[in-house]
């Protein structure tokens, strides 16, 4: 029996969830497969229920699953409470993030011919692209205890403290080289070491691990360039592994090459002459 946790969340999320359970219903049927489906309350859903982000029994229940299905958590609603605890207890998913220490977050996009005039791209520049994001989300900036707003000569001044241990570094570095080796063979740290003690110190354990990992290759890239570099040339680029803040830029990025909507509005519809 495969056991599922599924949790709406806010906005769209229940929506969406809605949707992936009857996918999953109907793979399941074909295949098989006995499936059982808990459901659950999450972040904004949750405060107003029962006065809390998430909930002791959704932690329990998360763990006891073989997959939890969330859809999107979070509003303006819910963005300046704040409970007692780290920066994990102010948010649903990130508690479950920290709780599950879910550190590696794969996110694909790929290229699909048929969407491709949904995109921003050229026919030319998208074909064949095919990219892994793999974006470390247990650590950074986004966890740090050392954040806050105060008053510092009469004027707000605010602080994330952006910490990462080697081995947090190491252990998202050696999934992405796995996944590497299953892909086609090439992988991209993507960090900002030329002006952050955090990124240098992530680029020296990621040159230190790409040692163990001769048959991939690999490159250090500065996280604006590739940024760049994956409007510029999607299809070069294989696996990609970053912390916590560029890597969910950077999969955010990626949306775009399997598509996106067609029209946001007459001031930002997309013409071929204008794709990349």
């Amino acid at each position: 029996m495969f056991k599922v946790l599924a949790l709406g969340g806010d906005g769209i999320g229940p929506e969406v969830v809605a949707s992936g359970l009857v996918l999953l219903e109907a793979v399941c049927a074909s295949e098989g497969i006995g499936l059982c489906v808990e459901e659950d309350l999450l972040h904004g859903a949750a405060w107003e229920r029962y006065g809390t982000f998430c909930r002791e029994e959704t932690v329990a229940a998360a763990r006891a699953a073989d997959a939890v299905l969330v859809g999107a958590v979070g509003g303006p609603k819910w963005d300046d409470i704040r409970i007692p605890g780290g920066p994990e207890m102010q948010d649903g998913l990130m508690r479950l993030r920290k709780e599950l220490d879910t550190y590696a977050g794969l996110r694909p996009a790929r290229a699909w011919p048929d969407l491709t005039h949904l995109t921003p791209y050229r026919p030319d520049v998208l074909a064949g692209a095919d990219v892994m994001v793999l974006r470390e989300m247990s650590g950074g900036a986004f966890f740090t205890d050392q954040r806050g707003i105060e008053q510092r000569d009469g004027r707000r001044v605010g602080f994330d403290l952006s910490l990462y241990g080697e081995d947090e570094i190491a252990r998202v570095l050696h999934a992405g080289f796995a996944l590497a080796r299953r892909r086609r063979g090439r992988l991209c740290s993507a960090e900002k070491s030329n002006v952050m003690e955090t990124y240098r110190l992530w680029r020296i354990v990621a040159g230190e691990i790409a040692a163990e990992y001769p048959d991939v290759a690999f490159e250090h890239m500065l996280a604006d360039n590739c940024a760049y570099q994956l409007m510029r040339r999607p299809a070069d680029f294989d696996v990609i592994v970053a912390d916590n803040l560029f890597g969910d830029i950077l999969s955010d990025i990626t949306g775009a090459i399997a598509t996106q909507r067609k029209r946001l509005g007459a001031r930002f519809q997309i013409s071929a002459s204008h794709r990349l």
